[in-house]
Formats: structure tokens, C-alpha cells, sequence
């Protein structure tokens, strides 16, 4: 059970870590879109997306692929992180100079703020790549708190830079200010890599290293990987360029307010999977009955975990949005015509985030296996149905279409994911627990909904964090009484 303590107390640092980082990013979020017009913050939001994709080319699944082999070879991870360090700083400058000059290259782009900001926006690409790399030494050493501070000093750098420059510098010139917002995150960027750099060196000795021989080995089983990695991000995020070319610069921006949410929430499966991963990696080769029960441990976690969010968004989405953007991203009625904003964004995309965290399950059995060349042609399929159906949807339906068809190329992939899986690993996933969960995520939504109403009316907007404290609260009661969570289970792991 001391792998287990450690996996937990890994996971809870990085989720605490950012729940306070995106507790930091709402508030960045809601000065931003308060400050630039929906139109500009379609430009901001777009600048990102598109740097996404030189991002993922510039990890090639080496922060995952760096964390397995430092945990089969703890003794050699010095050599291990400076190898995979250099290989990433010279993938990373290549893949983001042609990110700078593909911008300016793209008439939408160069016509508009994106071109520019995607220059800028790179600098701070790259510094977060450092800061991941070394990241892996501490999810080793399982020293994530390290990791958690860092992003959170990172997000308070960026707030205090935005702060400045919306209400000191350029309080009513976000023409100007929109560059100095990209800066901020740079800024940000930096303060991590500075932190993380700083611990990380107490750990091991950080330098960068050229072992031709490593390189080999490492890169050519990583390359599927990436690619897979390169793909998963397309069929993520191809729905934001559909609807910036087909749509225009307003609808990416009521669309980009609830991917932003999507984002921040996604992270949480992605950060427990991580955690898993050493652990998980050692059960599958040495001990497949321990690797079961971290599988299912892992997948009652992930359940435990969406559910509620679902449940909670679903209904409350309105007023989230409300409270972290304007009225102007809001869904209204006006002379009879109905008015779709981010909040119907927000309600169709939130039951991705079951399947989302599901796929992440699935995926780390794969990489855990040394089978993740398998994903590959799972997030190829993807990528080809995902742009078939975004395209007809987006331009039929705007970016509602493009929400509907990002949840049904999620099920696609879950499924898909799942029986790949099954094929190279023998588990079995009970159910035992998923129904009393989702009991519990139910009760929890219909007295949200009952009591939603009256609070708005005393408290107005800031009943939601009233509302998400009550639904919390109801939540994990009802988990008690219909024994999805016990006394025994919680002792079990406290030992």
C-alpha cells in the first residue's frame, strides 16, 4: 500500500496544485474577457490553439516515454533527463520557428493580431516545455509538490502582469494591451522553469547530454508515441480552427471560453495518470494481479471524479460562465430569436470529461505495456472522422455543432482505446461502484437544481460558489451512504 499512499499523495498535490492554478486562471480568464472584445479574444484564444500543435511535435511523448525509463532506472537519471532535455530544446526551437513562420505565412492570421502573437506566445511555448522536462524527475521522485508550486507562482506572475497592464498601464487601449497579455504568460513560463529548475538540481545534477546511442533508443519508440500524441491533439482542438476559418473570430470566442473550462478540468485525469504510470508500468511486468486492482483503483477514482463535475456544470453552466466572462457570452432570447453562447458550449461539451478521463485510463495501459504504438492508428481514426464531421457540423450548426461532434469523437476513441487495450492486457473493470456514484452525482445535481433559483435571488452571481460548496458537500455524503466510498476503503488507504 505504499506505492498506493505515494500515487495518492502525488496526485492530490498536482490536483490541489491546480485547482489553485485554475482557481488563478478564472480570474486571469474573467479580467481578459472583460478587457478585450469577444472578437479579440477569439484572436487571443486562437494564438494558443495553434501553437498546440507545434507544442505536442515538441514533446514526441518524451515526458511520458522519460518517466517510464527513469523509473525502471533510477540510477540513471541524470543521464536519462539531460538526454531527453537536449533532445527537446532542439525539437522544441525547430518546431516552434516553423510555428512563427507558418503564421505569418496564413493570410487569416497575418491580417489579424494572431501572427504576432503567436511570436511572442512561442517564447513562452518553449519555456514550458523546459519546465515539463524536468518536471519527470520530480514525478519520479514522486516530489510533485514541487512541480504544483511552481505552476501556481507561474499563474500569480501572469495575474499580476495582466492586472498591471489592464488597469495601470493600458486600461483602455486593449488594442496595445492584447500583446502585453500574450507577454504576461511569458512571464509566467519563466517563473516556472526558474522554480522547477531550482529543486530539480537538489535532486539530480540537470545537464544537458548527447548520447547519440540513448538518443536512438529512446526517440525511435517514442516517435509512434508522439505522433499519436500529434493526432490526439487535432481531433482535441480541430473544431476551434473550423470554427475561426468557417465561423469567424466572435463564435471562436464564445467557443474558446468553455474549452478553456474543458482544459483546466482535463488535466485532473491526465495528472493521475501520470501518478499511476510508474507504479502501473512495474505491476504490468512483474505482478498482473497488483496491476488489476491499481486498474480498477484507477478507474473508480476517474468515475469518482467525473461524475460529479458533469453533473455540477451541466447545471450549473450559466452561471459559471456568467461568473468568469460577461453577459455578452451569455445564451439569450431577444425579439424571438435565440441567442446560443458559451454556456450551451459548456453544457453539450462537459460530458466529454467522463470519456476524456476513461481514454487517459486506457491510453496509460497501453504506454504501461510498451504498446503505445497502438495509439497511433486509435487517434488517426479519430483525426479523420473528427475533421469529416467538424467540418459538415461547424458550418451547418456554428460552434454548437463543433461541441456535439467533439463529445461523439470522444466515445469513439473510449471505445476504440478500450478494446485495444483489452487485447494486450488482461483486467476486468467492475461496474460495482459506478452506479452507486452515479446515484450520488444525480442526487447531488437535483438539489442544485431546487435550490439554485432561490440563492441567485439572494445572492445573485455569487451563488455558484455557494451552490458548487453545497454540491460538493451532498456529494460526498451520498458516496458514503450508498457506499461507493467507506470508512474501511478510506483506512485501506491511509495505511
Amino acid at each position: 500500500m505504499a506505492s498506493a499512499r505515494k500515487i495518492l499523495s502525488n496526485t492530490g498535490f498536482q490536483i490541489v496544485g491546480k485547482l489553485l492554478t485554475a482557481a488563478v486562471s478564472i480570474v486571469i480568464l474573467k479580467i481578459i474577457t472583460k478587457y478585450l472584445s469577444i472578437s479579440e479574444y477569439g484572436q487571443y484564444s486562437q494564438i494558443y490553439d495553434f501553437l498546440s500543435y507545434f507544442a505536442i511535435i515538441s514533446d514526441l511523448g518524451l515526458f511520458t516515454i522519460a518517466v517510464r525509463e527513469m523509473s525502471k532506472n533510477t540510477e540513471k537519471v541524470k543521464e536519462i533527463i539531460g538526454n531527453i532535455l537536449s533532445i527537446r530544446i532542439i525539437v522544441a526551437v525547430l518546431a516552434l520557428i516553423l510555428a512563427v513562420l507558418m503564421a505569418f505565412l496564413i493570410p487569416k492570421y497575418s491580417e489579424s493580431k494572431v501572427a504576432l502573437g503567436v511570436a511572442i506566445a512561442s517564447i513562452g511555448v518553449f519555456l514550458t516545455i523546459m519546465q515539463g522536462t524536468l518536471s519527470s524527475v520530480l514525478q519520479i521522485y514522486y516530489k510533485m509538490h514541487i512541480s504544483a508550486i511552481s505552476l501556481i507562482l507561474g499563474k500569480l506572475s501572469t495575474l499580476i502582469y495582466v492586472l498591471y497592464t489592464v488597469y495601470f498601464y493600458l486600461p483602455n487601449s486593449p488594442e496595445q494591451g492584447f500583446f502585453h497579455l500574450i507577454l504576461a504568460g511569458v512571464i509566467g513560463s519563466l517563473v516556472m522553469l526558474i522554480f522547477t529548475q531550482f529543486f530539480v538540481s537538489r535532486l539530480t545534477k540537470v545537464r544537458l547530454k548527447f548520447d547519440l546511442k540513448f538518443w536512438h533508443l529512446v526517440i525511435l519508440p517514442s516517435i509512434p508515441y508522439g505522433f499519436a500524441l500529434i493526432l490526439n491533439n487535432i481531433y482535441l482542438r480541430i473544431n476551434s480552427l473550423f470554427i475561426f476559418f468557417l465561423r469567424g473570430e466572435f463564435e471562436a470566442g464564445l467557443y474558446a471560453v468553455a474549452m478553456k473550462i474543458m482544459e483546466i478540468l482535463a488535466i485532473i485525469g491526465l495528472f493521475f495518470m501520470n501518478s499511476v504510470l510508474p507504479g502501473l508500468t512495474k505491476a504490468i511486468q512483474e505482478d498482473a494481479a497488483h496491476a488489476k486492482k491499481i486498474i480498477q483503483y484507477a478507474f473508480d477514482f476517474l468515475v469518482m471524479m467525473s461524475l460529479p463535475i458533469i453533473t455540477g456544470i451541466f447545471t450549473l453552466s450559466y452561471p459559471i460562465i456568467y461568473l468568469i466572462s460577461k453577459k455578452e457570452y451569455l445564451s439569450s432570447v431577444e425579439n424571438g430569436v435565440r441567442f446560443y453562447g458559451s454556456d450551451f458550449a459548456l453544457k453539450v461539451l462537459i460530458f466529454a470529461i467522463f470519456f476524456q478521463f476513461l481514454i487517459a485510463l486506457f491510453s496509460f495501459i497501453l504506454i504501461a505495456a510498451h504498446h503505445q504504438n497502438q495509439l497511433l492508428w486509435i487517434n488517426f481514426s479519430a483525426v479523420i472522422f473528427n475533421v469529416l464531421a467538424s467540418y459538415f457540423m461547424v458550418r451547418s450548426y456554428g460552434f454548437a455543432g463543433g461541441a456535439f461532434t467533439s463529445v461523439v469523437v470522444e466515445v469513439v476513441v473510449m471505445i476504440l482505446m478500450y478494446k485495444t487495450a483489452k487485447k494486450f492486457v488482461d483486467f476486468k473493470i467492475s461496474l460495482g461502484r459506478f452506479f452507486k456514484i452515479l446515484i450520488s452525482a444525480l442526487t447531488m445535481g437535483i438539489l442544485i437544481t431546487i435550490i439554485q433559483r432561490p440563492l441567485e435571488n439572494m445572492l445573485e452571481s455569487k451563488a455558484v460558489i455557494v451552490l458548487v460548496g453545497i454540491g460538493g458537500g451532498v456529494y460526498t455524503i451520498m458516496l458514503f451512504a450508498t457506499k461507493a466510498l467507506t470508512k474501511e476503503m478510506i483506512k485501506e488507504l491511509k495505511k
